[in-house]
């Protein structure tokens, strides 16, 4: 198997193998600048490495994304990001 499968079939216990395409499309372009293959098993938070990302952008992520370490990182660095909210979030002030 070529890439490593996520959760299980509940009959049989066996897991199928699945892959994910990332991809960046800058907004005023409309085409990929970036796109990455992973296995389904692969977290998919290493996208949002502060390397990636300059001061200005604008990040639109699904609630898969959410890793709040990094938000903050790209914070500091002026980076904007939307998502949605994981339905278990608890804000405290």
């Amino acid at each position: 198997m070529l890439f490593k499968g996520v959760g299980r079939h509940p009959k049989t216990g066996k897991k199928k193998g699945g892959i994910k395409v990332h991809t960046n499309i800058h907004a005023n372009e409309g085409v990929p600048s970036d796109v990455r293959f992973t296995s389904a098993a692969t977290n998919d938070s290493f996208m949002l490495k502060p390397t990636n990302y300059i001061e200005g952008d604008i990040l639109a992520l699904d609630r898969a994304y959410i890793d709040y370490g990094k938000f903050e990182e790209q914070t500091i660095r002026g980076v904007i990001y939307v998502t949605k909210m994981k339905k278990n979030l608890v804000y405290h002030y």
